[in-house]
């Protein structure tokens, strides 16, 4: 009953798609084939279409009854063969590939076996090739393009719209035609015969879609049989099987599932479509993307093999460098992203355009681990550019988070593997003037639960964004060769051998090494725009609010010092002091209050949060002169030797936290350099060989005092970890209690005193001074984890009284419950 309902409907659909088909597309035939194309009238004739498609199959029909030719629908009847039509499909996903059955179509074998049991029988085998829409060069309709033929199978949905909007732009190609009789030999089997004639028309249609489509760059079909023969994944296989008692057909079918979730299924007209795309939204939404440094990138791809590793802000992070360099003529980069993102329709344009997919955690899934580095070693070693961010996940503060090493290290491993072509790191610096995720940011600083990554979540973003987003900014740093790195770790490495299992313990210092460099170069690439400079200066002022020409004066202090602090791959907005000024307020950074006595210009409520975000962004770059400010402003008056050794001694925390990139041998000679410009400003003066704060109660003070409190809170936050460790004890607490209890009380600080900064509770901050702590061997834990010291911390504590000023340090050792 349910074969006849759908035969039925079949029919039905037959009936109706045909002659709305033959009224709606106007196809071209190629006249070269045309011209050589000689059937023999007393033959049989098959006609092979290359995938099962009724739209596909109607063309071909319709256009064969217009040439003359025998009928598609005519059926083949001689003494030892009967077909029911003349039409034979070349690949049909219905075969399991993986099965014990003949993965060749039965209709072709069956032809095959009447030719060769009727030595005067011989069936013409006529290919014919029908694609759907033009070059993605010529076209400009985003929905033409992402309904375009590819090399993939398209769904019976995503076929339908390939007809309705490609129809009147198709084209048909007639093969010469083929002699199942000329294939024979002697000896030849039914298999055999029916394997040549298969592969003799597979390299025909191939040809054909190279011709009409271009080269598959398809990843799925290309790097599957790849990845299934490499040594790792068939021992993982081999050990699947043991362990959970699978077959190894069932173990086959769940790697080769494995790949198709995981890997790009890459397709020109769909990157066409998303350039097309992007050229709309971004010129609807920013005022402009600026883009420093691209002949670097385009200089080292000449030798080395690409992986772009961008800092990551927003969901917008990737395809804003890919965007960028294909507009600046290189191959777009394949996009890591994760499996929350792989749904229906989105998923797949995603795919097409490079994407491929990576599950949050599979430790205990041995076979997805293996198909997965074996995926990211075919794809570098076949020379694909790759991006992926080493944050793991977008950062909601503004500060860069450490990187993860799943990634690099499967990077490593693949370039250990095999070193023949050098494999290049791209730092990136992305830059923002306002941030589509506003919302959920604030909520999730505020305490809410972090939401995850979802096409709900992307498409509720885009559906807000409207104009008025400033511009982007987006700066590649200095790229970092894997192979200069390896020698510097282990200089006979290339000698070395390796078994590709066991990683050795070089690799390890390498790769992490390699994670702190690319942070630090992605800073140093930094870009300072006007709204980074604003919130850095707002956010200091009591009430978030500041009189319009000590706003002026903070722009012109912070550009000099940007100027002294950034180098040579970082940008500086060129805009002079009241131009920022004008540019914030023309952003809606700030308010302007009129005052009798003066302009007011003021953070709108409940915004302040938000501007934190773009405050942290520069924090590297303000850092170090800021400290110079909370030490002065603390002491009033201090040699610049104790200045210098304070500065020395702090600054291995505040590199390991912010990525900073000088050396600590570099910070007597930049402090040096940065005295003369606070000197000049007023807010210091350096006499001899001390320094001296400017005189309270100045507009040179509320400078420095404004400087000062940009460094603040990083150092109150060490200050308040040292205090918990220090009232609990050597050996009491483990690094996640020590956090955890930090966290809280720098949480309990905030709302008694500071007002809403939940930046200043985030506890990754919290986890990385701690880590400090430990890589500098001030603390260490025994063999139960707890936190073992000695004077040192105590020392420690006692120097906050040089760094911070008196009132927040009674603050903290107040609620830390230590004495003074």
């Amino acid at each position: 009953m349910r074969k006849r309902v759908q035969q039925w409907l079949s029919r039905q659909i037959q009936d109706a798609g045909r002659p709305a088909l033959a009224a709606w597309s106007t196809p071209t035939l190629d006249p070269l084939p045309l011209a050589g194309l000689q059937l023999d009238p007393h033959r049989p004739v098959c006609y092979v279409l290359h995938q099962p498609s009724w739209s596909n199959r109607w063309l071909a029909e319709q256009e064969i009854e217009r040439l003359g030719l025998p009928p598609l629908a005519l059926p083949i009847d001689c003494p030892v063969l009967r077909e029911a039509d003349s039409c034979l499909v070349l690949t049909d996903p219905a075969l399991d590939e993986e099965s014990d059955a003949n993965p060749y179509p039965p209709r072709l074998q069956r032809l095959a076996a009447a030719v060769l049991a009727n030595e005067n029988l011989d069936v013409q085998l006529v290919p014919v090739s029908v694609f759907w829409g033009r070059s993605p060069d010529d076209e400009s309709s985003i929905l033409r393009l992402l309904t375009r033929d590819t090399w993939g199978l398209a769904g019976p949905l995503m076929q339908l719209g390939t007809v309705a909007l490609n129809g009147k732009q198709s084209l048909v190609r007639f093969g010469q035609p083929m002699s199942l009789r000329q294939l024979c030999r002697p000896g030849l089997t039914e298999a055999a015969l029916t394997q040549k004639a298969a592969r003799i028309l597979r390299v025909h249609f191939r040809r054909q879609r190279e011709l009409v489509l271009g080269p598959d760059l398809s990843h799925q079909r290309n790097l599957m049989p790849q990845i299934l023969r490499s040594p790792a994944v068939r021992h993982a296989m081999q050990q699947q099987e043991t362990d959970k008692w699978q077959s190894p057909v069932e173990v086959r079918r769940q790697a080769r599932s494995y790949v198709r979730e995981i890997a790009a299924d890459y397709a020109a007209p769909v990157i066409r479509a998303l350039e097309l795309g992007l050229d709309w939204f971004l010129a609807k939404q920013y005022d402009g993307i600026e883009v420093r440094n691209f002949e670097r990138v385009s200089e080292v791809s000449q030798d080395c093999r690409l992986v772009y590793v961008p800092c990551h802000r927003s969901q917008l992070d990737g395809l804003l460098v890919g965007y960028s360099v294909i507009k600046r003529g290189l191959m777009p980069p394949h996009s890591a992203a994760g499996i929350n993102l792989d749904v229906p329709v989105i998923g797949q344009v995603m795919r097409r355009s490079g994407a491929f997919f990576l599950r949050r955690s599979f430790k205990d899934n041995p076979l997805y681990g293996a198909v997965l580095t074996e995926y990211v070693h075919a794809m570098t070693q076949a020379g694909f550019p790759v991006t992926y961010y080493i944050e793991a996940g977008r950062s909601r503060t503004g500060y860069l988070l450490p990187p993860r090493m799943g990634m690099l290290m499967m990077s490593a491993r693949s370039y250990l593997r095999d070193h023949r072509r050098p494999l290049a790191f791209v730092p990136a610096y992305i830059g923002y003037e306002r941030l589509m995720e506003r919302g959920s940011y604030v909520s999730e600083m505020q305490g809410a639960a972090k939401k995850k990554e979802s096409v709900t979540a992307l498409l509720a973003t885009l559906r807000r964004a409207r104009k008025g987003y400033g511009k982007v900014y987006l700066n590649f740093g200095e790229p970092i060769r894997l192979d200069t790195l390896f020698d510097d770790d282990c200089p006979d490495w290339r000698e070395r051998p390796w078994d590709g299992v066991q990683s050795p313990d070089w690799l390890y210092r390498s790769v992490g090494r390699l994670g702190q460099l690319i942070n630090r170069r992605v800073n140093g690439a930094m870009a300072v725009n006007p709204v980074n400079l604003l919130s850095t200066a707002l956010l200091a002022a009591p009430r978030h609010t500041l009189e319009a020409p000590l706003l002026t004066a903070q722009m012109a202090l912070y550009r000099q010092l940007a100027a002294v602090q950034l180098g040579p791959d970082a940008t500086l907005t060129e805009l002079d002091p009241e131009g920022i000024v004008a540019y914030g307020e023309g952003l809606g950074v700030f308010q302007r209050v009129a005052h009798p006595m003066g302009d007011l210009l003021g953070v709108p409520e409940g915004e302040a949060v938000f501007l934190s975000y773009f405050r942290n962004n520069v924090l590297p770059v303000f850092i170090l002169p800021a400290l110079i400010a909370c030490v002065v402003q603390a002491n009033r008056s201090l040699p610049q030797s104790e200045l210098v050794e304070l500065a020395v001694g702090l600054y291995p925390y505040l590199q390991a936290e912010l990525f900073l990139s000088w050396p600590v041998e570099e910070i007597p000679a930049r402090i040096q350099a940065l005295l003369p410009v606070l000197a000049e400003a007023g807010l210091l003066e350096a006499e001899g060989r001390r320094v001296l704060a400017a005189e309270n109660h100045t507009p040179a003070y509320r400078q420095l005092s404004l400087l000062s409190a940009c460094a603040r809170p990083v150092l109150e936050r060490y200050y308040i970890t040292l205090c918990v460790l220090a009232r609990a004890g050597s050996g009491r607490l483990q690094a996640a209690q020590l956090a955890e209890s930090c966290t809280l009380l720098a949480q309990r600080l905030t709302l008694l005193f500071e007002g809403n900064a939940p930046d200043f509770f985030d506890p990754v901050s919290f986890r990385q001074f701690i880590a400090t702590l430990q890589a500098l061997e001030l603390v260490q834990a025994d063999a139960e984890g707890k936190l073992v010291f000695g004077a040192a911390v105590t020392a420690s504590v006692r120097t906050a009284d040089w760094v911070l000023q008196a009132d927040t340090l009674a603050a903290i050792r107040q609620l830390a419950g230590v004495e003074g």
